[in-house]
């Protein structure tokens, strides 16, 4: 990408292989030019990668207000959540759980009715005190960063569409591996930047020069954006095996007015029977095989 090599000197390394990778889009944010980089190795990230202070930016404010004050059967994220239920349950019945990135706290009250000794942590302290108020489960306010939990391990970690967000993937699994007991595991989901559906929404970003019309791209919110091998490599050193894989679809909302053909156009792919195997969103059930320093 000429244009985006132009404008930032040198192409970045690759956090995870140490190669030079290559700045294939630009996205500008707040006033600020942001850049895809990919690697040969298969991983993509944000360059530069945004500061503590930028990330905690993304994420305060109005950021969770449509979850925020609804009911429990308006909440957008319930199917999700009790699907995300659903894959754990078969192999992690019962324990204690840790939601991290949990918002408003609906997914840790649904473990908590599911048998669990539920706990979340959320780094958006409005969010995370309404959902404590609310649901009446112990929800952390801060960066898993700077977590102990109490000195507390877990039978059961989950981090829905959170690692891609992190400014060091593979540290903060090992650190979740340290938080979980021996027979533990984890669920992990993030969306696969190649899938095909992604693939589409770059092509009409490119072909119309607008950047924010590749909706499945979300940098610099997501540092990362990963594929199914690249993710892999990460659980394996970080001390995991997967133990379940399933692809499944994010539905985003369409776009608006003249552009809302483009979404219709993207909706073949929101097809259950589509899903398995075109699906953007990854879920991965872990299982933890060793001890990580």
């Amino acid at each position: 990408m000429s244009n985006a090599s132009e404008a930032i000197a040198g192409d970045p390394a690759c956090p995870l292989c140490g190669s030079t990778a290559e700045l294939i889009f630009r996205r500008n944010h707040r006033g600020k030019d942001w850049f895809l980089a990919r690697c040969k190795c298969g991983l993509h990230f944000t360059h530069p990668l945004p500061t503590p202070d930028e990330i905690t930016e993304f994420y305060t404010g109005d950021y969770h207000e449509e979850l925020i004050g609804a009911t429990i059967d308006d909440q957008p994220m319930m199917p999700k959540f009790r699907h995300y239920i659903d894959r754990i349950k078969p192999h992690f019945p019962s324990g204690r759980s840790l939601d991290v990135g949990c918002t408003n706290g609906l997914f840790p009250y649904l473990m908590q009715q599911n048998g669990y000794q539920a706990e979340g942590i959320e780094l958006n302290p409005k969010t995370a005190k309404w959902g404590a108020e609310t649901y009446g489960v112990p929800i952390w306010t801060g960066s898993f960063d700077e977590f102990d939990g109490g000195g507390n391990r877990y039978d059961v970690i989950t981090m829905t569409d959170v690692v891609e967000h992190t400014l060091n993937p593979l540290q903060t699994l090992k650190k979740l591996n340290r938080m979980l007991r021996r027979s533990g595991g984890a669920m992990i989901t993030f969306p696969d930047i190649t899938s095909a559906k992604s693939q589409y929404y770059r092509r009409v970003a490119q072909v119309t020069h607008r950047d924010w019309l590749w909706v499945t791209c979300c940098i610099p919110a997501h540092i990362w954006e990963f594929t199914q091998p690249v993710a892999t490599r990460c659980f394996e050193n970080a001390g995991f095996a997967v133990r379940s894989f399933e692809r499944t679809e994010a539905r985003e909302e369409g776009l608006p007015g003249k552009l809302a053909l483009i979404s219709l156009l993207a909706r073949p792919f929101d097809l259950p029977w589509m899903a398995p195997r075109f699906g953007t969103q990854m879920e991965f059930v872990l299982e933890k095989v060793r001890e990580v320093e």
